[in-house]
């Protein structure tokens, strides 16, 4: 895996920071309790959670803590967009929606997403839920990607997959994916020297009403532990799929 360049890892870093310490002080205002508890019932061992504030909790492997679990308290609204598989609703009426943003130039991070979402679109189809499940890509990087771009990037990454699991990917010109991007509260910065992209990372869970239940900020642990980090975001997708958020 390339590492971070430095010259964007402060950058990085400060607007992982800005979101959580934002979240965690609307969850201390709201006091909507977050409806998980530990420890969590993964197949592998080691996994638990704690809970940091009424809102959110933190999923820990032994003493690596992976990643923040944020219950929001803001609704987002639902936008027909174009995307992979043409024109599309998304979130997806019906469907648990996971959702990430990536670009297929990044250096880094968009690629440890992709490794999520494989891995848990292999949990999707083994557990017979390709039916209930969707996964989508907002793309931040539209000065430079096309819709073929992005679609040779998925079937080297997911192969034989995309036939049994959705992964739609959203792309438009620039000024439609900033309204997109600002209607899911993505943050997208270019820098125009390097074409390089700083922007929001992690994943949003959509249950069937369209209502965002989770986001989920991985640490910079987390990704260095993709092996642990995925099977515990698979534990709250399957919640989401299973009872409910």
């Amino acid at each position: 895996m390339v590492g971070l360049h430095m010259k964007h890892l402060y950058i990085y870093v400060g607007v992982i920071l800005v979101v959580i310490i934002s979240l965690l002080a609307l969850s201390l205002i709201t006091g909507f309790p977050l409806k998980l508890g530990g420890p969590i019932s993964s197949s592998e061992a080691g996994y638990s959670t704690s809970t940091i504030s009424p809102n959110t909790l933190v999923i820990t492997y032994g003493r690596i803590n992976l990643a923040y679990v944020i219950k929001p308290d803001f609704s987002i609204r639902s936008m027909v967009v174009n995307s992979t598989t043409g024109g599309v609703t998304i979130p997806v009426p019906g469907k648990i929606t996971v959702m990430t943003f990536q670009y297929i130039r990044c250096p880094d991070i968009c690629h440890w997403e992709t490794y999520v979402f494989v891995y848990l679109m292999n949990k999707t189809a083994s557990y017979g839920l390709s039916g209930d499940i969707v996964f989508i890509t907002l793309d931040v990087d539209p000065w430079r990607t096309t819709l073929e771009d992005v679609m040779a990037y998925q079937k080297s990454r997911a192969r034989e997959l995309l036939n049994k699991v959705d992964w739609i990917w959203v792309l438009e010109n620039v000024d439609n994916m900033t309204k997109i991007w600002e209607n899911f509260r993505v943050f997208v910065a270019r820098d125009p020297n390097t074409g390089l992209i700083t922007h929001s990372v992690g994943f949003y869970i959509f249950n069937r009403n369209g209502e965002i239940v989770y986001i989920v900020q991985p640490t910079e642990d987390g990704w260095k532990n993709l092996d642990k980090l995925a099977p515990s975001i698979w534990e709250l997708l399957y919640k989401v799929a299973k009872m409910g958020a």
